[in-house]
């Protein structure tokens, strides 16, 4: 039987805060070329948290796929190496995974520091903490993570959310054709699917990779009903387990933040759609 993370945690001097030693900070790129990365790249996965237990078992996943793993152990030192990754050019090949309860700055701020920075803000987040607080993925989930889970968790339910972020953000990377088209306008919002933007009367909106994605589906079908199966598959995939809770709470938040421009509609019993407010 699988022991559970979140239990009994034993904190050892690894886990106090610190700058990232040699072998966990991303190198530069030797030259320019090496700036284009192959999406068949290793994917870069950063961990945020002081659990030791838990980064043993991302190292140990990593060592059997391509997979690198970066280790923080605050949220100043998360941003020092996001800020490197970025200036590396190597954000699209990047997932987060952080502890909602961190030294400095904690899950949130980070979460929060992420959407800000337009090269950062696709990236996927997954954010664990108390599975003591009812409220918790509701917060999180507002501030932009893109999945929450809550402690005590098993290995394989981590490792299960963590492969489905990366196969959401793969299938991102790739041109998906329900949504051809490169910029679409709805009134006063923008969405540009290149830059990974949304712009609500000429100010960047933004959004988490869930609700960036809930957008793009509205947008592009603006007047049309989209079923609640249609969503969930797109923010879960096909073997999705969620129900359609979770797919409400990533719409109240996108609705929130787009309150002055398209309005979205709930179709009781049948999925949402989204209208010009003009």
């Amino acid at each position: 039987m699988e022991e559970p993370f979140g239990k009994d945690l034993a904190w050892t001097e690894r886990d106090l805060p610190g700058r990232a030693t040699a072998s966990d900070r991303p190198e530069r790129p030797r030259n320019e070329r090496d700036r284009g990365r192959s999406p068949t790249e290793p994917t870069t996965i950063l961990v945020c948290e002081r659990d030791e237990k838990l980064k043993n078992l991302l190292r140990q996943h990593a060592a059997h796929s391509s997979i690198r793993i970066l280790s923080a152990h605050d949220g100043d030192e998360a941003i020092w190496m996001l800020r490197k990754l970025q200036a590396d050019s190597i954000a699209d090949f990047l997932l987060i995974v952080t502890d909602f309860d961190l030294p400095k700055q904690d899950g949130l701020e980070l979460c929060r520091f992420v959407r800000s920075q337009p090269a950062l803000n696709s990236v996927p987040i997954l954010m664990v903490g108390d599975g003591t607080d009812p409220d918790l993925c509701v917060k999180i989930l507002n501030e932009g993570a893109d999945d929450c889970l809550k402690k005590p968790f098993s290995a394989r339910e981590l490792e299960s959310r963590i492969g489905a972020l990366m196969r959401r953000r793969d299938r991102h990377q790739k041109k998906d054709p329900r949504h051809p088209f490169d910029r679409m306008e709805l009134g006063p919002l923008t969405v540009d699917t290149n830059r990974f933007e949304v712009r609500l009367h000429g100010k960047v909106v933004r959004l988490s990779y869930k609700e960036f994605q809930l957008c793009v589906a509205l947008v592009s079908r603006f007047d049309k009903m989209v079923p609640y199966e249609e969503l969930l598959r797109l923010l879960w995939g096909e073997d999705y387990e969620v129900g359609r809770e979770n797919l409400k709470v990533h719409i109240h938040s996108l609705k929130k933040k787009l309150a002055k421009g398209p309005t979205i509609e709930a179709i009781r019993g049948f999925g949402y759609r989204m209208k010009n407010s003009s």
